[in-house]
C-alpha cells in the first residue's frame, strides 16, 4: 500500500505546515527529532514543532552499532516526510565519530559510520554532518589530524561520490582539527575539493572566540567566512544560543535569545540576505514544546532584521 496513502497522517489544520517544495529559494526551518519509532512517529515529531526540516541521527548516537537503514524504510521516510512538505533531511554522525582520531580502530569505525550515514543521506536527498574531529590527548601533530579528517572525508566521497557532506566546526578546546574561520577554511584547503560543505553551529562559532552576539560582529563574521572559503560552502546553521561566554570552548546550547549570544546577533545572522536559503536547525534541550518555541523564535529572527526591516528568508 502506498504509505502516502493514509489518512490518518493529513497535516492537522492547528499544525499546518507550509507546502512549499523543498528546492524553493527561502530559509528551511526546523529541530533535531526523533526517528526511532518509524516514519510516520517521525513525521508527527516534526509536525508538533512546525518544522520545515528536520535532523535526525544516523544511528545510535552514543554506540557503534550501525542503524538498517534499509532502502525501504528510508524510502518511506522520505516521502512520508514529502507528503507533509518537509525537508530537507539532515542527517547527523554519532557522537563517538571522530574522523581525526590518532587511534586507528576509532578512526576506521569513524569513516564506516561516515560512509554509512552519507549513504542513507543520498537516498533520502539530504546531507550528512560530522563533526570536524580532536585529539584530545594531542598525540599527533595538528597537521596530521588536518590531513586525517581531510582524508576521512575524501574516503567517504570517493564510496559515495552523490553524497553531500557536511563538516561542523567545533566548540574548541585542546586537539581540535576546525573551530574557528581560518582553522577551518584550513581544513577545505587540504581536501582540495569543492563538494564538501559546512554546517555552521553558532554555539560553537561563539565558544571558538567568534563574536555573534552583535549586528557588526556578524557581520564582520559573514564577510570573513566569505573571504576565507565563500558562503556558499555554509549549507546548513545550526542555530542555538550559548550557555558560556564567548572563546569559552564550551558546547552548552541554550533557548534562542536567551544565552550569552542574545536576540541580536542571531536575528542578524539568520536574517542576512547572503542565507536567505539555507536550513537552519534548532539543537536546543527541553522538551517538544521548547523545540518549538525556538523553531518559532528562528522562524521570526529570520524574518526581520534588528533594525526591523524585511528580509528576504521569509519571502
Amino acid at each position: 500500500m502506498d504509505i502516502c496513502a493514509r489518512k490518518e497522517w493529513v497535516v492537522p489544520a492547528p499544525l499546518r505546515l507550509r507546502s512549499a517544495p523543498c528546492d524553493d529559494l527561502r530559509m528551511r526551518i526546523g529541530a533535531h527529532v526523533s526517528a526511532a519509532r518509524g516514519p510516520w512517529t517521525t513525521v508527527e515529531n516534526a509536525r508538533r514543532r512546525e518544522c520545515d526540516a528536520i535532523q535526525i541521527f544516523s544511528s545510535n548516537p552514543r554506540g557503534w552499532a550501525l542503524a538498517k537503514g534499509a532502502p525501504d524504510s528510508d524510502r518511506d521516510l522520505t516521502a512520508a516526510l514529502d507528503q507533509a512538505g518537509i525537508g530537507p533531511v539532515l542527517l547527523h554522525t554519532p557522537y563517538l565519530v571522530n574522523i581525526a582520531s590518532p587511534d586507528a580502530d576509532i578512526y576506521a569505525k569513524s569513516v564506516a559510520c561516515l560512509v554509512h550515514a552519507a549513504d542513507r543521506a543520498r537516498r533520502m536527498h539530504g546531507h550528512v554532518i560530522v563533526h570536524a574531529g580532536r585529539d584530545a590527548r594531542q598525540e599527533v601533530s595538528r597537521e596530521v589530524r588536518v590531513q586525517r579528517a581531510a582524508a576521512a572525508v575524501l574516503t567517504v566521497l570517493k564510496l559515495v561520490p552523490d553524497a553531500s557532506v557536511l563538516i561542523e566546526p567545533t566548540a574548541g578546546g585542546r586537539g581540535s582539527v576546525a573551530s574557528t574561520l581560518e582553522e577551518t577554511a584550513e581544513l577545505l584547503e587540504c581536501m582540495d575539493d569543492e563538494r564538501p560543505g559546512l554546517c555552521v553551529d553558532t554555539c560553537h562559532m561563539h565558544a571558538a572566540g567568534h563574536d555573534l552576539s552583535s549586528a557588526p560582529g556578524v557581520r564582520d563574521w559573514l564577510a570573513q567566512a566569505d573571504s576565507l572559503f565563500g558562503l556558499h560552502r555554509v549549507i546548513a546553521i545550526h542555530a542555538n544560543d550559548s550557555k558560556d561566554a564567548r572563546g569559552s570552548c564550551r558546547d552548552r546550547h541554550w533557548h534562542l535569545g536567551l544565552g550569552e549570544i542574545g536576540e541580536t546577533g542571531l536575528r542578524t545572522l539568520l536574517s542576512a540576505p547572503q542565507l536567505s536559503d539555507r536550513t537552519v536547525i534548532c539543537e536546543t534541550p527541553g522538551a517538544p514544546e521548547d523545540d518549538l518555541a525556538n523553531v518559532r523564535r528562528a522562524r521570526e529572527y529570520s524574518r526581520t532584521d534588528p533594525e526591523g526591516r524585511r528580509s528576504r528568508a521569509s519571502t
